[in-house]
């Protein structure tokens, strides 16, 4: 900590401090010696000053430079000294000293020292008025020095003036306002004084001891040593400021505050360590977060992330703004949560899903826009002979296409293979299948008969019971395999052109009258593109359908029949 003498600001001391020289009658009979007298009043009211005297008095004030002119008068001509004693003996109890609240405050001691006499020291408090005078004080000029202390006895401001004294007179010198110098000043940050951590968008007090109440301060936050931003300019200096601390600051651990006088920037203080400024606990849904299709009865994961969370969170089914339900009351906090959805539940277009930690409720999030809960129909596979039939997908050479199929496998494969969605052709065969392992396949083949020109994509973590949605993309160059909107893995594809028209035998859903096994599975819907989805199409497909008239999409079975033997094309191109 510094210690350094300041000029003290006029308009910081908000003080009416008058000194003024007069001349009486000799109070002694020595013609070596005259007086000097001080009068001080220690206000408690700040909004006093030496422009704005009571309404009752007047004030009489010596323009500054104006004292050595005055004494030079009054001992010209004992007749012009008395006339000034008498002007001035009308003012006296309005020449005093003012020092408002601001500033005698922080004074508790006066010491009045004189060249040539003992130094006067008087205890003073606030409310009251000083007055002294000061005897066989040498003739001549002299200095005189005032000195306000604190508790401790230290001098916090001072001022020195020189006064003409002549004999057997008493001489009141002025000391003004503006010429007082801070001295001795200090100022000691007690928080934010290291390794506290503040949330981000909290309101803290940041709390300093100085030794000069009078003087305003400045605060400023500093990160890794350097200034990252001005909290507060010019406050006042009482001791506390309560900080509201912007949502837009930065997270960090090395925050430090630094305080300094407004007067004197060079004299501050800083926390003794690093704090940190942390982002407050929270908690973001991301499925669902609007415009998703959910079917009742059907499984699906609500997603969320977290910070700064302990312990689990709840989450709850709202509609329309209100509590619908509580879909789990307490679960782990780890991003994931499956719901298999009530066949109970109302069907609708209005509902959200609000995750909150259950320590503390007022941290939580919900959907970003409504989704939607209905009931969809889907075409049930037995695993034993049914199947439906199609025509062709597409005719002569494509070589970029999206198979897309959404399923709920009832029962693993116990033989072989079987097909969800098969294009058969002689040593041309393309589709999506699952496998004993439990795992699926997206296969393109392109041959004569001997070449071995099966090219397999597997995704091997099926399980029963749960929806997926699948797609299967090629280009010229590759083929890859999508889980759910995940990319799951790609193989390269080198055997040239694809003609689908080449040795066509059919088009299969769930099975083939002919090759391989029967699923069983139910299957809501099925999308064939003659073009390569991009990554992000696939994923806004996996929670909402497609409306059937988008461009590249060649057919689209949603299911919704019904009842019946036949299910309907949905696309209209």
């Amino acid at each position: 900590m510094r210690i350094q003498s300041i000029k003290l600001p006029l308009s910081l001391i908000c003080l009416s401090f008058a000194f003024l020289l007069t001349c009486e009658d000799k109070i002694t009979d020595s013609g070596k010696f005259g007086a000097v007298h001080v009068e001080i009043v220690f206000n408690n009211d700040n909004s006093q000053s030496s422009n704005q005297p009571p309404e009752s008095e007047t004030t009489y004030l010596l323009p500054k430079g104006a004292l050595s002119r005055e004494i030079g008068k009054n001992i010209e001509t004992d007749e012009t000294a008395e006339e000034n004693i008498q002007e001035l003996h009308t003012e006296k109890d309005v020449n005093n000293s003012v020092l408002n609240k601001s500033l005698s405050g922080d004074i508790t001691s006066i010491t009045i020292t004189i060249s040539g006499v003992d130094p006067v020291n008087v205890d003073v408090s606030s409310g009251e008025t000083v007055s002294k005078t000061i005897d066989d004080v040498p003739v001549g000029q002299q200095t005189v020095k005032i000195d306000l202390k604190n508790s401790a006895g230290t001098i916090i401001y001072t001022q020195t003036q020189t006064v003409e004294v002549a004999a057997g007179e008493t001489s009141s010198p002025s000391f003004p306002a503006e010429d007082f110098t801070p001295e001795n000043v200090s100022i000691t940050v007690t928080s934010p004084n290291g390794g506290e951590t503040w949330e981000i968008g909290t309101t803290h007090d940041i709390t300093w001891n100085s030794s000069h109440s009078g003087l305003n301060i400045k605060i400023e936050l500093y990160q890794g040593g350097s200034a990252y931003q001005t909290i507060a300019s010019s406050e006042s200096n009482d001791g506390n400021y309560s900080w509201s601390i912007p949502s837009t600051y930065n997270e960090g651990s090395n925050y430090k505050v630094r305080i300094s006088y407004v007067s004197d920037e060079n004299e501050y203080d800083e926390s003794n360590g690093n704090f940190t400024l942390a982002a407050p606990p929270s908690i973001t849904v991301t499925s669902p977060n609007g415009g998703e299709d959910w079917e009742l009865g059907s499984t699906y994961d609500i997603i969320w992330s977290s910070a700064d969370v302990s312990g689990n969170v709840k989450i709850e089914l709202y509609q329309n703004g209100s509590a619908y339900q509580i879909i789990e009351g307490s679960t782990d906090n780890d991003g994931s949560y499956s719901w298999t959805i009530p066949e109970t539940y109302d069907e609708g277009t209005d509902y959200k899903v609000r995750i909150s930690s259950v320590s503390d409720a007022t941290v939580y999030d919900e959907s970003d826009a409504n989704f939607t809960l209905q009931t969809n129909y889907s075409l049930s596979f037995d695993g034993v002979d049914d199947y439906v039939s199609t025509g062709s997908w597409f005719a002569g050479v494509n070589n970029d296409y999206t198979l897309m199929v959404k399923f709920r496998l009832n029962q693993l494969p116990n033989e072989s293979s079987e097909w969800l969605l098969l294009h058969r052709g002689h040593f041309q065969d393309k589709g999506i299948a699952v496998e004993t392992d439990g795992s699926i396949r997206g296969f393109d083949r392109n041959g004569t008969g001997n070449d071995n020109t099966y090219v397999n994509v597997i995704y091997d973590n099926l399980v029963v019971d749960h929806w997926y949605n699948v797609a299967f993309t090629a280009n010229d160059d590759s083929l890859k395999l999508y889980v759910d909107g995940v990319f799951i893995s790609a193989a390269e594809r080198t055997f040239g052109n694809t003609d689908w028209s080449t040795s066509y035998m059919g088009s299969y859903f769930g099975g083939s009258f002919e090759y391989a096994g029967y699923a069983n599975v139910n299957i809501f819907d099925i999308s064939i593109w003659d073009t390569e989805l991009s990554v992000s199409e696939i994923q806004s497909y996996t929670s909402t359908s497609p409306a059937g008239s988008e461009t590249g999409l060649v057919s689209y079975w949603d299911f919704n029949e019904g009842t019946g033997t036949t299910a309907y094309d949905a696309t209209s191109n």
